[in-house]
């Protein structure tokens, strides 16, 4: 049986996780819960994207972009996450890497400072929603699927078959 792993601010659960325990389990078994420990913030969910926040933004697509014509831009995104990880310049300030639904299998991928990878996003309008734009990378069952980097986020995304 596969395993599948989502990725959410740092955060991985097995979608097998015991963390699902039934309400009322949790008053019971978690009592000692630290203080300002909130249920309802545990787990994947879609957090909002605070462009503010970024120098730069960058977009890749599987089925709308190209790694030869497009420039990244929200209208000629990159097709793979590869080159837009490649063409993250961290000296620019911080970058955020906007990836559409869809499978990505390009073996291991390395992350950069500075740069946030950010996935469940439809290619249209980018507008985010991570259980609706699944977006998978994947190691196919022979590679790691990803390298991380210091000061870099991985968010929104299923690691699969790494």
């Amino acid at each position: 049986m596969k395993t599948r792993c989502l990725l959410l601010s740092g955060l991985a659960m097995s979608l097998l996780s015991p963390l699902h325990a039934d309400p009322s389990e949790r008053k019971t078994a978690w009592d000692d819960a630290p203080p300002g420990f909130h249920w309802a913030e545990l787990g994947p969910r879609t957090a909002l994207l605070e462009a503010s926040a970024y120098a730069a933004m960058r977009h890749v697509s599987l089925g709308t972009g190209s790694d030869e014509t497009g420039d990244g831009s929200s209208a000629k995104p990159w097709r793979s996450v590869r080159k837009a990880l490649a063409s993250a310049d961290p000296a620019e300030g911080r970058v955020a890497v906007l990836v559409a639904a869809g499978v990505y299998k390009e073996g291991t991928l390395t992350m950069k400072s500075n740069v946030d990878l950010l996935g469940g996003f439809e290619p249209k309008t980018w507008s985010r929603d991570i259980f609706q734009h699944q977006t998978i990378l994947s190691g196919e069952g022979k590679n790691r699927v990803l390298l991380g980097a210091n000061d870099s986020r991985l968010d929104g995304f299923v690691i699969d078959e790494g």
